[in-house]
């Protein structure tokens, strides 16, 4: 009947209901599981950031020193390129001027006829027969021969007092160079000199490693930006729930968010459909209420009907008996038979008639009836129809359209809220991952810079910097010496210099440090066609620098352009059937 009917509509709502909170409590989980995984991703790449700042912060604590020890040293040395072709010009006078004293000096050599005693310098020399002696008396130095005879020598040469001493000017320069003065002076300050180079190289290099780790921020700021991530960092691991253990990398993270992702987006389609499923058996519960509302009107009217009647047909009983029903009837019977006797008069009487005329009116009085009758049918069927429609719409009933059509808005409500809802997390999704796009950008600046500059310095000279787009990394301007100039405003030869570089500072960046499965080679057509001849050799430094790192493939059909590079591979490609 209508009422179990309406208790298995009810049923099924009710079912739809159970389902429809389960998947609102599975999309309620995976939300979770998503916003935490999302949370922890961001808590990662904290701990990311917050690792490369302070190992940025080691390094410039390590430039600072390099740079203070470099300074101090520099600051105490007194060698310089100057000073040191000084003692090296006043070394090779003190060589010359010794040279020129022992050419000049006196040799004595003596041949013994018999055995002979020399004494010589303080010295006994015993020469038997036939024996030589060669000596080298100093100026105003004598020998004797025991009982024979004393021999003197005098100056052979006029020396220039200046020359007496020829090691003084070395030594006087040697102590202004604050080395000794003794043989080893020369290659102490040669030594002095090579360390200076070196200090002043490292410090240069350290200066630009700081600028590069610093990347426009003070060491007070950096300091400042560790610690708030500290903080942020310590917040999060005491705010975070131990039941769910942390992943141990951001890949694991972005895998755990794209599983809750999932079973969201799995979980909001349930959902969605659960709830289409209530809201279709609540709008057939409504219906079907509606319509048991209007049966029971209905069944009311009948019984109000039925009880009218009756009252009726008591009235009327309580008016007439049934034996005066019953008489009426019989004085009906009799009053009928005296109608049939009348009627058959009458049949007689109009035979005696006018025959035609009343069968003229027989024949009209025939027709009008069979047109009554025919309207009568007529009316009849409109009343059916009429009758069917009312019990069709009675049944259905206007309340239970209504309802179908508050049911379809809502459907159409849901779906658009849903749609939504899709809409503003695309919108969301396409922010963040143009903002995080944006912010990998920035961070490949200041790397990718300081390589276009460190290569750059071999072709332009130490004076140059460039300014790089975070957009496409490309190179905006170029400033050497103290000017400014924009790319556009180059020249040819400068634009395609700067154009190579920095597709060897990208590979460079790419491959790392040491190379290895992160390198790229760089390939490149016949370049350096706008090149002038000076610049060729920077360029060539540049591309061994980049080849020691990364591969390296130049084609041409000038090989003689390229002469400069010291490590390149030369293979020749002839023509197919030579």
């Amino acid at each position: 009947g209508a009422g179990e009917r309406l208790a298995a509509v009810a049923e099924r709502r009710d079912a739809a209901r159970v389902a429809l909170d389960a998947a609102a409590a599975a999309l309620a989980l995976a939300q979770a599981a998503f916003e935490l995984a999302d949370r922890d991703d961001t808590h990662l790449r904290d701990l990311f950031d917050h690792t490369q700042l302070r190992q940025r912060r080691t390094r410039v604590a390590e430039a600072d020193r390099l740079i203070a020890d470099g300074e101090a040293f520099l600051a105490a040395c007194r060698v310089d390129d100057v000073l040191m072709r000084r003692i090296e010009a006043a070394a090779e006078e003190s060589a010359e001027a010794r040279g020129r004293r022992e050419a000049g000096a006196m040799r004595v050599r003596v041949t013994a006829e018999a055995e002979v005693r020399l004494e010589f310098e303080g010295a006994t020399h015993d020469l038997a027969a036939g024996e030589v002696a060669d000596l080298a008396p100093p100026p105003g130095a004598g020998m004797r021969i025991p009982g024979v005879a004393r021999i003197e020598f005098g100056d052979p040469l006029a020396r220039d007092p200046a020359s007496d001493d020829p090691g003084a000017a070395l030594a006087a320069l040697l102590r202004e160079a604050g080395v000794g003065a003794d043989p080893e002076g020369v290659a102490t300050a040669r030594d002095l000199l090579r360390r200076r180079g070196e200090e002043e190289a490292r410090v240069h290099a350290a200066r630009g490693s700081r600028a590069a780790d610093l990347d426009d921020l003070t060491p007070d700021e950096m300091d400042g930006k560790i610690t708030r991530a500290d903080e942020r960092i310590t917040t999060y691991r005491e705010a975070r729930s131990a039941d769910v253990p942390l992943p141990v990398d951001r890949e694991a993270t972005k895998r755990v968010r794209a599983e809750a992702e999932s079973a969201a987006a799995a979980a909001r389609e349930v959902v969605e459909r659960t709830r289409g499923d209530h809201d279709a058996a609540e709008a057939v519960l409504r219906n079907a209420d509606m319509e048991q509302a209007g049966r029971s009107e209905r069944t009311t009217l009948v019984e109000e009907r039925v009880a009218a009647a009756r009252l009726v047909l008591e009235a009327a009983r309580a008016e007439t008996s049934d034996e005066g029903i019953e008489r009426a009837a019989d004085e009906a019977s009799c009053a009928a038979g005296e109608a049939r006797a009348v009627a058959q008069a009458a049949a007689t009487a109009s035979g005696q008639a006018d025959a035609v005329s009343v069968t003229a009116r027989l024949g009209n009085a025939r027709k009008a009836l069979s047109r009554l009758d025919a309207e009568r049918g007529d009316a009849r069927v409109a009343i059916a129809t009429l009758e069917a429609t009312v019990e069709r719409d009675g049944d259905l009933g206007l309340a239970g359209r209504v309802s179908s059509t508050e049911a379809a808005v809502e459907h159409a409500r849901t779906d658009l809220a849903a749609a939504d809802r899709r809409a503003r997390a695309v919108a969301l999704l396409h922010e963040v991952v143009m903002r995080h796009r944006d912010e990998a950008h920035r961070a490949y600046v200041a790397p990718y810079r300081a390589e276009v500059e460190r290569l750059a310095r071999g072709v332009f000279g130490p004076g140059i910097s460039v300014d790089v787009a975070h957009e496409d990394l490309g190179i905006i301007s170029r400033t050497l010496n103290g000017r400014t100039l924009r790319l556009a405003d180059l020249s040819g030869g400068a634009r395609e210099q700067l154009a190579i570089i920095g597709r060897l500072a990208a590979a460079g960046i790419a491959a790392g440090t040491d190379g290895g499965d992160g390198a790229v080679p760089v390939i490149m057509d016949d370049v350096l066609g706008f090149t002038d001849a000076s610049r060729l050799e920077g360029l060539g430094a540049a591309l061994v620098a980049a080849g020691e790192r990364t591969q390296v493939i130049v084609l041409t059909c000038a090989p003689e352009r390229y002469a400069a590079i010291g490590s390149a591979t030369t293979v020749r490609m002839e023509p197919r059937g030579r």
